[in-house]
């Protein structure tokens, strides 16, 4: 995995998000999620809780004595991520933005976050990162792809972050497909089969793709305060988003930005580049290597893979989505 692109933008954001004196509970990725924080991306749930988020107002966390063992790292070297364990318990720490606590046995997440840090940037870290990482501990695979459904099938496009899967899945809904995640893929055996479904209904943009693959939509939410991307949900966009679960069909890895290109490639290569793209947060544990090991390769037998390559000009966009239908 790899940490998305840092904007030059000011810090001066709204601060701290309000703490509810009632926590609500909140639908994710199939579960119930209990926060004492607005999670307005999210749809309401009437069930237990799963997990639940604790925002604390803590001015200078302490330091903990926590064993810090992976990192992820920006393009200049940065350090974007650090991830420690103390105990059973892991660490996930922001640069300067977010410290977040991950209790797998009882699914309690704690968040610490500067005043400076904007609650948008917290729910964004919060959802988007933390959460797919935390759900791996449970042996839950969620692939960092954006995908599509149409014709009782659906198609996956994995990639780093910056390569165009998110504007490449919502271009199709111009064809009348659904958006069945972007970004986060959660992917399942059932019945046999594999089938793919969002952890919750929700798109992220730059204001540039937006303009140029969504008919329209309305002032949108900022998804943090370091990137240009903007948030459309249900209400803000014309796209039919998928609610429920669809039959995986294919998965097409993207590459750098070149000419239209799409080759179909080996068990061997697809492996790889599915564990690249897999959401692990213990990197470190045997048997969850081992069970998500085990996942990919019966995956290989159930589906395509292909590499992709798509241009950086929207208006081949359309060339790129009638392959893909046609295939």
């Amino acid at each position: 995995m790899t940490a998305e692109h840092i904007a030059p933008v000011n810090l001066n954001g709204p601060g701290w998000p309000d703490i509810r004196a009632q926590p609500a509970l909140y639908r994710f990725a199939g579960s119930s999620l209990r926060s004492n924080i607005a999670l307005p991306e999210l749809g309401s749930a009437n069930t237990a809780p799963d997990w639940s988020l604790e925002f604390v107002t803590q001015r200078k966390p302490e330091p903990l004595p926590c064993r810090w063992f992976h990192r992820w790292c920006l393009p200049d070297g940065g350090v974007w991520l650090r991830i420690g364990r103390i105990a059973s318990s892991f660490v996930l720490e922001f640069a300067n933005q977010a410290r977040f606590t991950v209790s797998p046995e009882d699914g309690l997440i704690r968040c610490f976050a500067p005043e400076q840090t904007p609650a948008e940037t917290i729910r964004h870290l919060f959802l988007d990162q933390v959460m797919p990482l935390a759900l791996s501990l449970r042996g839950n695979f969620i692939l960092h792809a954006s995908a599509v459904a149409f014709s009782r099938r659906a198609v996956a496009f994995a990639g780093l972050t910056g390569s165009g899967k998110s504007t490449l899945a919502a271009s199709f809904s111009s064809q009348g497909c659904s958006l069945l995640a972007d970004d986060c893929l959660h992917i399942q055996e059932r019945a046999g089969k594999l089938v793919g479904s969002s952890l919750y209904s929700g798109l992220r943009l730059m204001p540039d793709s937006a303009s140029a693959v969504l008919e329209s939509h309305r002032q949108t939410l900022p998804v943090a305060h370091y990137t240009l991307k903007r948030r459309f949900g249900p209400a803000e966009a014309r796209i039919r988003f998928s609610l429920k679960p669809a039959p995986l069909a294919a998965i097409y890895f993207l590459t750098s930005p070149a000419d239209f290109t799409l080759t179909q490639i080996s068990a061997r290569e697809a492996f790889i580049e599915l564990v690249r793209y897999a959401f692990l947060l213990d990197v470190g544990d045997p048997a969850g290597l081992t069970r998500q090991f085990e996942f990919i390769r019966g995956a290989l037998a159930h589906l395509s893979f292909f590499r992709l390559s798509i241009p950086r000009r929207f208006e081949e966009l359309a060339a790129v989505r009638e392959r893909i239908l046609r295939a």
